[in-house]
């Protein structure tokens, strides 16, 4: 029920990038046009060969 419910409430739409090869999602909540834009995206790099200044499979909270 909770998905059926999300699925009316969310509209979401995978944005390819110009190769197709890889895409952004673009998500709106509530009224069409007079709701919340989500944006975001997703970074996978190697991790051999860099400079990591903490473990980046761990999680780490800072106070700015």
């Amino acid at each position: 029920m909770f998905r059926t419910i999300w699925a009316h409430v969310v509209r979401m739409r995978p944005v390819p990038n110009q190769a197709g090869t890889k895409s952004g999602h673009y998500a709106e909540i509530g009224p069409a046009g007079d709701g919340i834009l989500l944006s975001g995206h997703t970074d996978v790099v190697p991790v051999e060969g860099q400079h990591w200044t903490r473990d980046p499979f761990k999680l780490a909270a800072e106070r700015f």
